[in-house]
């Protein structure tokens, strides 16, 4: 029980940080279309 509820946190944490690496991105690809609009 201890395991898979360790393996859950880790899994989870992974999607996390995946989640952040994506809105970070985002947020590059948006600063670089505001720049190309100005």
């Amino acid at each position: 029980m201890q395991i898979k509820y360790k393996e859950k946190s880790q899994a989870s944490r992974l999607a996390w940080l995946l989640f952040l690496e994506g809105i970070s991105v985002l947020n590059d690809h948006f600063l670089l279309l505001v720049i190309h609009v100005k």
